[in-house]
């Protein structure tokens, strides 16, 4: 993953919505948490880690 399109597109999309969250729907907020779990997710196993 590293150095993908895909990350960096989960982080500026985690970045936009926080910046305007209080104009977004609830749906569009809890898309961009579930993509940064999921690359949380993704990264911890890549990494040998245990998803607690």
């Amino acid at each position: 993953m590293r150095g993908s399109n895909r990350t960096k597109d989960v982080v500026i999309d985690l970045q936009v919505t926080a910046a305007c969250a209080d104009s977004l729907r609830a749906a569009e907020v809890r898309d961009a948490l579930l993509d940064a779990a999921d690359m949380i997710r993704t990264l911890k196993i890549l990494l040998g880690g245990e998803i607690n």
